[in-house]
């Protein structure tokens, strides 16, 4: 050991360190001229050019991929607002809907309730025209009894005032009167009366025409006496025909 320690010591440990410099140098230059003929020659410029390659390649893989998935995006929300706008038209179509049924529900009831309101007042109108002809039945028989108690009457003053009758439209009796005025014999003058349903007199188309037939007709409905009437009615034919008389 000591001979050892003696033989690095003095000259001999720098000639020592001296060669084991050398042969690092060397082994470095060695290694150098491998790297420098491996990276830094062609072949570096090739694989740097490769490796260039696979990335623009992969670069236009996920571009294309991205671009892809965008426009399954774009198209993803184009149905998704298509599918909420229909969904929107659906459920409005659907408001509309129930209210239109609600308003036919009501419409419904409605014309239930009119139609049993309808049905009562055709019940009832039935039975008022039932009792109705029940009652012009009798007033038909009232009406046609006077006309006959009418003729009987008048056929007494027939001869008396020179009177005639006659049935016209309207369910109306003419009454005339000839030889009211004795220079002229041929002159005739008439009136009209009418029985109505509730066995009232309606006297009209006096010709010619009299003054206060109004209070005629008034008195007649009020004492019925029909003999009374049609003298008073020939005194006025006399009357208006011989004004001087």
């Amino acid at each position: 050991m000591d001979a050892i320690n003696q033989d690095l010591t003095g000259q001999s440990l720098q000639d020592f360190l001296q060669s084991e410099l050398t042969t690092l140098c060397s082994n470095l230059d060695e290694t150098y001229s491998v790297l420098s003929q491996k990276w830094i020659g062609t072949e570096l410029k090739g694989h740097l050019e490769r490796l260039d390659q696979e990335q623009e390649k992969k670069i236009k893989h996920y571009q294309d991929e991205i671009g892809s998935h965008e426009n399954n995006i774009k198209k993803i929300q184009g149905l998704a607002k298509n599918n909420k706008k229909a969904l929107e038209d659906q459920v409005q179509r659907l408001t509309d809907l129930r209210q239109e049924l609600k308003i036919l529900t009501t419409q419904t009831q409605s014309a239930l309730q009119q139609g049993e309101q309808l049905h009562s007042e055709i019940s009832n109108t039935q039975q008022n025209i039932h009792h109705r002809n029940e009652a012009l039945k009798g007033t038909s028989q009232d009406t046609e009894k006077t006309h006959k108690e009418l003729e009987q009457a008048l056929g007494f003053y027939r001869d008396r005032l020179d009177m005639h009758f006659q049935k016209i439209s309207g369910g109306r009796l003419q009454y005339c009167f000839s030889s009211v005025d004795k220079e002229n014999p041929d002159v005739t003058c008439c009136f009209c009366l009418k029985i109505n349903g509730d066995r009232t007199y309606t006297v009209s188309d006096f010709s010619p025409e009299l003054d206060g037939v109004q209070e005629l007709e008034e008195k007649l409905n009020s004492t019925n006496d029909l003999r009374s009437f049609i003298v008073a009615v020939r005194k006025k034919f006399v009357k208006a025909l011989n004004p001087s008389k």
